[in-house]
């Protein structure tokens, strides 16, 4: 899950606060202050008040080495996040290539 501390107090966010997925590799925030959560499903944006699951285009990957030699990885798992002077979210996959989502696409 993702915790925030407030300087006192953790909360923790997992999924059934809107999550999609307690297992989270990478956190960014953007220039409008949203935060981005690269996760074992995909990308998850917050806002400060809920989450927004940003589904990824699926890739199947069993016609190449990747299912043989892991086969329980999920190609579309987000595991690296940046965010470029555009507010575009570049995101990194486990096998499914690499994406650039601008917030509508």
């Amino acid at each position: 899950g993702v915790f925030f501390f407030d300087g006192k107090t953790f909360t923790s966010y997992t999924k059934k606060d809107g999550r999609n997925s307690n297992q989270v590799f990478s956190i960014i925030e953007d220039n409008k202050n949203n935060l981005w959560f690269g996760t074992q499903n995909g990308l998850v944006k917050y806002n400060g008040k809920q989450f927004e699951h940003i589904p990824l285009p699926y890739q199947d990957t069993t016609s190449i080495w990747l299912d043989k030699v892991y086969p329980i990885i999920n190609p579309n798992a987000a595991h690296s996040l940046a965010v470029d002077q555009n507010d575009n979210i570049w995101i990194g996959t486990a096998g499914g290539g690499a994406y650039k989502y601008d917030g509508k696409n």
